[in-house]
């Protein structure tokens, strides 16, 4: 089991969530379906409306594996020690010090299930392009993650990663989502 990841540009509501509970994020045939997880996730939603979404003539998509759960957190934990100087558990027992910091929506959602809107994909995206250069750059990488060599391949794994989030970070502020299931 892990953490798999479906982003969306130019979606339609087709049908708004009704009165039955809706418990997990799912792509279907019928399309995709975009709720709030958790009650603090709500703001991460921005944008959306809860219900089943399907793809346009002008959608694109990009689905990828983030990882196992455990995998997707280290990575998580990663970049927030790549932002912030401090692995994720820090940024979840400070919202004050953290909310508005680059990838906070990210740092501090689900590893499991959920769903971002176009709003905070938007910011995520911007975030994504802005700290691309420190990403790629294997020292600045080692030396914020208090490595004491290069990990060449760990390097490697965590730039493929943050490509794939920024592409879908880039599709979804484009009236689309992201959907972790």
């Amino acid at each position: 089991m892990g953490l798999d990841i479906s982003a969306f540009s130019h979606l339609h509501l087709n049908r708004p969530r009704g009165e039955s509970t809706l418990i997990t994020t799912k792509t279907e045939p019928d399309g995709v379906l975009a709720h709030i997880a958790y009650p603090d996730h709500e703001p991460q939603f921005e944008g959306l409306t809860e219900g089943w979404y399907v793809e346009t003539s002008a959608s694109e998509a990009h689905r990828f594996r983030a990882g196992s759960y455990s995998g997707y957190s280290r990575w998580r934990s990663q970049l927030s020690m790549l932002v912030n100087g401090v692995p994720s558990e820090v940024v979840w027992g400070d919202d004050a010090k953290y909310k508005g910091s680059p990838f906070y929506e990210q740092i501090n959602f689900a590893d499991n299930e959920g769903t971002i809107g176009p709003v905070v994909a938007k910011k995520l995206y911007e975030d994504y392009c802005n700290f691309l250069p420190i990403a790629e750059d294997v020292t600045t990488w080692a030396k914020r993650l208090q490595y004491d060599n290069a990990c060449i391949d760990e390097h490697e794994y965590f730039l493929l990663k943050y490509k794939d989030w920024m592409r879908a970070f880039e599709l979804a502020s484009q009236n689309g989502l992201v959907s972790f299931h």
